[in-house]
């Protein structure tokens, strides 16, 4: 690092990497000189884990490259050391880089405390990730509280209790007058989030705190996109008035019993997945919603979106929610506009009703795995096969150009398009799922068909077809291109050879 001692124009960006392999780690951190290099606007400085210095070496290293105050960017990867250098520590970050408008730290695993980032005046984006055993930031009553922050982004934090310590507990919390992003995601330990008053706030992601029991928003008016996942402890969702969200997003949150929605006009796409206790959701009107998932709810939920929910709806799916026996009479008042219909694994659904023929709008109808379901009104949809009521069959409907009603497959190239394909698991004589087919129109054909699952449908089927006896290898990086897992063989008897990428025993299906 000697050799950047008499660069002091240095411009722009510095990143500083193998600062673990320093020997001499207070001459040559001192002998960078960093403290004088006006010009710098960014400094990442990085560490490998795997480096031998002691966390007294690694102090020493941080403490001698110490920025001129003109930095506005500073990233921080890989420390090793138990404190952060007295630059940075008892509020002389402030004063000593006045100017930084990011902050990164990433990987700083032994460290237990923070900078006092919350005094920054222009700091705009803290990105905090891997930091082990961090329990708090600390925030005093006296003074800014991040005036100018629009960002945070905390990651990795297992030990975070809670987001900012008080200086008393009778001190109301802070409020965040810039704050536009926040991302809490893998802090396990943190039992309650209150964002006291957030008034730019637009976008409230919380994802993987397990204990997180209590979230509270007291007034964010510019909130349009909330998610909030893997959660399993949280009970309630009281959200205030937020006339600007347009998504909502709630998954595994097994405990959630509540959702209260104040006012969200302008909500287009509500998803809710797996919250088995969820009972209630109370909102007064949703004019816009377009799109309505649920996955693992009672059928009350269904009803009471429905029951709110304005002539918009688009796209509905319906998966796993045991206690459906018919679709809700709600859903009818959407014919004029409802587009696409799936139902998904719902083991109870005996009937569709009969005004399922007055979706007017209706473009594509998916139904699968409804084992109770043993008919379809011929006037609505093509008639389901005899075999339904024990198969796990994957039907999928669309319109074509005459407003008729086709059965066709998730995707296959154009030149095969008048050769259908249907997958059926029948039971065998023990229970056991058997797969038969898929069986094609067209003789003498192979098809490789890979299975996958996604967030939303947990299915998806991509279908590739070849007339030759020898798969071409042009194939095989299609099926990259549609996310196949792996090809299955079916009824190919004269197949003689497998190109080289595809000799991983595919299943093969005589």
């Amino acid at each position: 690092m000697s050799e950047l001692k008499e660069l002091n124009n240095l411009r722009g960006g510095l990143w500083i990497q193998g600062l673990e392999n320093v020997r001499d780690v207070v001459l040559e951190s001192r002998e960078a000189n960093l403290g004088e290099k006006q010009h710098i606007q960014s400094l990442r400085l990085n560490w490998r884990r795997s480096g031998a210095q002691s966390s007294e070496d690694v102090e020493s290293v941080l403490e001698g490259l110490q920025p001129h105050r003109n930095l506005k960017k500073l990233c921080i990867e890989g420390y090793g050391g138990i404190r952060f250098p007295s630059w940075m520590m008892n509020g002389g970050l402030s004063s000593m880089l006045p100017n930084l408008t990011t902050v990164n730290l990433e990987g700083c695993s032994r460290c237990q405390t923070l900078p006092c980032f919350v005094r920054l005046p222009h700091l705009k984006s803290l990105q905090l990730d891997d930091l082990e055993k961090v329990e708090y930031m600390e925030c005093s009553s006296e003074g800014p509280f991040f005036p100018s922050l629009e960002n945070l982004n905390v990651n990795r934090m297992p030990k975070l209790k809670e987001l900012w310590r008080r200086g008393l507990p009778t001190h109301p919390p802070p409020s965040l007058p810039c704050l536009s992003k926040l991302k809490i995601y893998f802090c396990d330990e943190l039992a309650s989030l209150e964002l006291h008053s957030s008034p730019l706030l637009s976008q409230l992601e919380v994802v993987f705190c397990d204990e997180l029991a209590s979230l509270e928003l007291h007034s964010s008016p510019l909130l349009s996109i909330l998610e909030i996942h893997h959660c399993p402890k949280l009970t309630s969702l009281l959200l205030p008035q937020s006339p600007l969200l347009s998504r909502l997003d709630i998954r595994f949150c097994g405990d959630l019993a509540s959702l209260e929605l104040h006012s969200s006009p302008l909500l287009s796409s509500l998803k809710i997945f797996d919250c088995p206790k969820l009972t209630s959701v109370q909102a007064s009107s949703l004019p816009c919603l377009k799109e309505l998932k649920l996955m693992k709810v009672r059928d009350e939920v269904l009803r009471q979106s429905l029951l709110v929910t304005a002539s918009s709806l688009e796209s509905v799916s319906i998966e796993r929610i045991d206690d459906l026996i018919t679709l809700p009479d709600e859903l009818h008042q959407h014919a004029s506009t409802l587009q696409t219909l799936e139902i998904w694994i719902c083991t109870r659904l005996a009937t569709l009703p009969h005004w399922i023929g007055n979706l007017s709008s209706l473009t594509q109808l998916r139904i699968c795995d409804c084992p109770k379901l043993t008919s379809c009104q011929k006037r609505c949809v093509p008639s389901l096969p005899s075999t339904y009521s024990n198969s796990l069959v994957v039907h999928t409907y669309s319109k074509d150009a005459k407003g008729q009603w086709k059965r066709c497959v998730p995707w296959q190239p154009s030149t095969y398009s008048k050769s259908p394909t249907v997958h059926t698991y029948p039971e065998d004589a023990k229970g056991k799922m058997v797969k038969i087919g898929p069986r094609l129109l067209m003789s003498q054909t192979l098809v490789l068909i890979g299975y996958g699952s996604d967030a939303e449908s947990h299915f998806s089927c991509c279908v590739l077809m070849c007339l030759s006896q020898v798969i071409p290898n042009h194939y095989l990086e299609a099926s990259k291109a549609i996310s196949m897992v792996w090809p299955s063989v079916v009824d190919c008897p004269d197949m003689k050879a497998l190109p080289e990428k595809m000799r991983c025993e595919p299943t093969v299906y005589a």
